[in-house]
């Protein structure tokens, strides 16, 4: 996806930022926020991903 994004002339590059959008920032992303938020929404204690 990353390498779509950065390359214009990637043949998936169109779809992927238009899926995307044009203001996504893959440096924005942090996964120890996202795994804290999925963690409060875990309905089965036991779960283990």
């Amino acid at each position: 996806m990353l390498e779509a994004l950065k390359d214009p002339h990637h043949e998936q590059h169109e779809e992927t930022l238009e899926w995307n959008g044009e203001e996504f920032d893959p440096e924005l992303f942090d996964i120890e926020v996202v795994n804290k938020l999925l963690k409060k929404h875990v309905k089965y204690k036991n779960y283990k991903a």
